[in-house]
Parts: structure tokens; sequence; C-alpha cells
């Protein structure tokens, strides 16, 4: 038979006895008894009659091998254990830091209805988030949050904070939430960046460590949404840490750009040279796009978009207005066209002639130059800062090499 009994844990912590269910005939000389309370130690008092018995459960169990047996226990209350694990995320951003501590508390033996959290002085705007919190009161940087109802088991506390500083160059205090009343503390920190500044973390002292940012635990990983710069991980109920935080230079971002620029230009036996510069510019925030022409050079007209536009003199530079649209990775073209006065091209003798390109204040990726010259003219001997493309020269070099494709080719037709 086994006894099943039910008691008042008011008078089980009183030092209950445990009467037989029964006596008599009718009673197996065998008998077991088991009872437990949640969170007490109990200690066998007096056994009458009964023996222990081995269980693998935190339980007490006898046997008895006569109806007449008797038990008293003598019961303590178990204080409750609380374990907490911490991991503070620290967000810089452009001149505030956002950041939350995850508390995880570990509940053993007894339910606990109220928990002690230590913050920095400089956390602004602290809020507390988890599951039936009653009320929170502060006392200087100690906070103690109040539930509901007990909680056992394990229980999850979230802060959030954030405070100012100067984006231009600040000492960043990198201290977290710390528990109170706890057996053992341990955690990690984390460090992200929303803003272009650059965090040089000082040297830590124990309890900290620094770790990779892959080390952190899966869980906590999860609730960064941006790249990790820095991390550490400690045991213990404090740490100190400080960062210096610097805004990086700032690059100036491209006004306009030109993807292609085509350049051409004819060129007459009297020397007169007539060019047309046409630049495919995609527009961010640019006004005017600036030319200055090569010395001499005589200025005819532009077009913006295939469109005569007008252009104002700002000394030796040209301003050709530019559109600004909504789409500013579509390009258009600005032309502008202007002749220019060589000396008149010799009939027998070879002639150096130096050609040079419209400056501009919009950059350039890629450039190519068409020249033109009479069909009794031929070019050679190029220089500059341009490649010559391929197949514009032809002299004894291109015609022997021209033969021999041809005589290769033929042979192998033959075959």
């Amino acid at each position: 038979m086994t006894n099943a009994r039910e008691i008042p844990i008011a008078q089980f912590f009183s030092g209950a006895g445990v009467p037989p269910a029964g006596s008599g005939a009718g009673v197996p000389p065998a008998f077991g008894s088991r009872s437990a309370v949640s969170a007490a130690e109990a200690a066998s008092g007096t056994l009458a009659g009964l023996e222990a018995a081995g269980t693998a459960a935190p339980l007490l169990a006898f046997t008895a091998d006569a109806p007449d047996w008797k038990l008293s226990l003598a019961t303590e209350r178990l204080p409750a254990r609380v374990v907490a694990e911490v991991f503070n995320l620290v967000t810089v951003g452009d001149g505030l830091v956002g950041g939350s501590a995850t508390i995880r508390f570990g509940i053993l033996n007894q339910g606990v209805q109220e928990f002690k959290v230590r913050l920095p002085a400089h956390w602004k705007n602290v809020e507390f988030t988890g599951p039936n919190i009653r009320r929170k009161e502060q006392a200087t940087n100690l906070w103690t949050v109040s539930l509901q109802d007990k909680a056992w088991g394990g229980y999850t506390l979230v802060v959030t904070y954030d405070y100012q500083f100067d984006p231009k160059k600040a000492v960043l205090d990198l201290a977290g939430a710390h528990c109170d009343g706890v057996e053992r503390e341990t955690g990690s920190l984390a460090v992200t960046a929303a803003a272009n500044l650059k965090l040089q973390p000082r040297p830590a002292a124990e309890p900290l460590r620094a770790i990779d940012p892959s080390e952190l635990a899966e869980t906590d990983r999860a609730l960064i949404t941006r790249p990790v710069l820095l991390a550490w991980r400690y045991t213990g109920s404090s740490y100190a840490l400080a960062a210096d935080a610097t805004r990086f230079d700032e690059e100036r971002v491209l006004d306009a750009v030109a993807d292609r620029t085509q350049i051409t230009s004819v060129v007459t036996e009297a020397g007169e040279m007539l060019t047309q510069a046409s630049f495919m510019v995609k527009n961010n925030e640019k006004q005017f796009q600036r030319f200055m022409l090569p010395a001499g050079a005589n200025f005819w007209g532009c077009y913006v978009n295939n469109q005569p536009s007008k252009a104002e003199r700002d000394g030796d530079w040209l301003q050709i207005p530019l559109p600004r649209g909504e789409n500013r990775d579509e390009a258009f073209a600005v032309d502008i066209v202007y002749a220019q006065k060589l000396a008149a091209l010799d009939r027998w003798l070879p002639q150096a002639v130096a050609l040079t390109a419209p400056a501009t204040d919009v950059p350039n990726t890629y450039a190519e130059w068409q020249l033109f010259v009479p069909a009794t003219k031929r070019v050679s001997s190029f220089g500059g800062t341009m490649s010559i493309a391929r197949g514009t020269t032809y002299g004894l070099r291109e015609a022997w090499e021209r033969a021999m494709n041809y005589f290769e080719n033929f042979g192998s037709s033959l075959v």
C-alpha cells in the first residue's frame, strides 16, 4: 500500500507528524510513503517502525514492516537562490548613445517577487520591460522592480536607456547594468555604431575580457541588428570601461559626374579646327558645369539635352546651367562647340599639332577623342596622356602585319 497524505504547509513547517493511514486487520505488512514540498528541506526526526528507502528524487521515502508506525519530520524553508546573466548592448549614434541591458535571472528553491538592479548615473530615459511588473522604485542608482506575483524558475528583465554626447569628440562611459542580491552574475558587453564615428576603447581592466563578436551567445546575437565593433565578457558585480569617440573626416560627395566624354575635331588644310565636346552628365546637386576653352578658342554655342542653352561668362570660364531631375542616375548630354585657328598644314613636310581638351569642373570616367584630317594627310607619332585606339595608325609595321595575316589566311584556305 502506498500512503499519500496532504498536509497544510503551515502545519508541515511547524514539525508535522505523519500518522499511518490505518491500523488493525487488513493492513499489509509492507508500506511505502513519499512526501515533498517545493523549496523545503525536510530532515527526518523520529522513525518508529520505519526504515529509510533509497530514492533518486529529492524526496524522503520510507518502508514499514508493521502496521503500527509513526513518522515525524523537522522542516525549514530554504532561501531563494538567484543567479543573473546580463547582456549589455550599446549602440553609438551621432551624438546619442542608446542601449539596453537584457537580464536573465535563474531562480531556485523559492519564488521571487522583486529584483534589485544598479544602473549608471548617466543613463537617461530608463525604461523597464518584463512580465507582470507592478511598480518600479528608484533610490539613487538602485532600482527595485516589484512583480504582481512571484516568479519561479526564471525571469527576463529588459532595461533600455539613452544619453547624449558631443559627436565631434567625447569620452563615452560604457558602464552597464548590474544586479544586487544575486549569488553570481555573469555577462557580456557588445558595442555597435550607427554613425560615422571612430571608437577607440581604453584599456579594459578585470573582470572584463575582450572576445571576438562571434563568441557572443546566439540568444544575444539575435538581439543585434548592426555589425558588432567591440565585445567583452565578464564575471562579477561591476566593471568599468570607457571609449574615445571621434567623428571621421567626411569626404565631399560628387555633385555631378560625366560618365562619358566624346570629343570630335575636324582640321582643314588652312589650319581651321572645329571641335564639339559632348559630356554625358549625371547631376546630383550641381547648378552649373564650368568649362575653360583652350587658349585662342572661339566659343560657338552649347546644348543641354539636345536643346540650345545660354552660357554665362565668369572670367575665363563658361558656366552652363544643368537640369536637376528626380532620377539622379539619369544621364543627359552637355555639348559645347568651339573653333580654333592652327598653323596652315604644310603640303610636303610633317607638322606637329598640339591638341588640348577643354577643362571642366565635373569629374570624368571615360574620354574619347576623334580627329579628322584632310584626305591628303595622315597622322602618326602620337603623344600625350591619351591612349591611341587600335587601327588609328598605318605605317610599315602595320603593313607588314596585315600582309602576313593575309598570306596565313590564304595558305589555310588552300589546305
